[in-house]
């Protein structure tokens, strides 16, 4: 596997930059967050980007819930019920690419897909409008449904990110058009 495939955040942790992020663009990859909950379990468990295109994946009122935002007024929003019971828990967000920028993602919960939503449309760049936050929003938020910065409530959480495979990918053009939008 390339070393630059996987990468590991901790709840809490210092903001990443946004070109330090790993790079999803118009690519396949999965999102995993494992945690510890006595009670009730809610938060932000990761933060990508801002209102103006990013992603967030938190619970909120027994809801699992991802947020895409493409931009400010086109976002694709999915919830799924995520039962709520002591003890270690794992939670999963798997992006499919199934086109050029286009994708599907499924939320899944302790092993078992609980909702699937399609993306038609993906950022074409790296780097998304602000960076990376794992355990809580501590940026411009990403969505509106919760205010910021809503930290994750579960114990010792580990969110990993990996990605598949690069599709033909130039970085040089990806960090120029990113320099463009500056």
């Amino acid at each position: 596997m390339n070393p630059n495939a996987r990468y590991e955040y901790l709840g809490d942790m210092a903001r990443i930059d946004r070109l330090s992020a790993p790079d999803i663009s118009d690519r396949s990859y999965a999102v995993t967050a494992n945690f510890d909950v006595d009670e009730v379990a809610e938060g932000v468990i990761l933060a990508w980007g801002s209102r103006f295109g990013g992603f967030v994946l938190y619970i909120n009122e027994r809801q699992l819930c991802y947020e895409y935002v493409y931009s400010e007024s086109q976002k694709h929003t999915l919830g799924v019920d995520f039962p709520q019971h002591p003890g270690k828990r794992v939670i999963q967000l798997k992006f499919e690419r199934v086109g050029t920028r286009a994708g599907r993602a499924s939320l899944v919960v302790d092993g078992a897909v609980a909702g699937a939503l399609d993306i038609p449309r993906t950022w074409p760049t790296h780097g998304t409008t602000a960076g990376l936050n794992c355990g809580r929003d501590a940026g411009s938020p990403v969505s509106d449904a919760y205010e910021r910065p809503f930290r994750f409530s579960g114990r010792s959480l580990r969110v990993t990110v990996e990605l598949e495979d690069e599709v033909s990918h130039n970085p040089g053009a990806a960090y120029q058009a990113v320099l463009r939008e500056q």
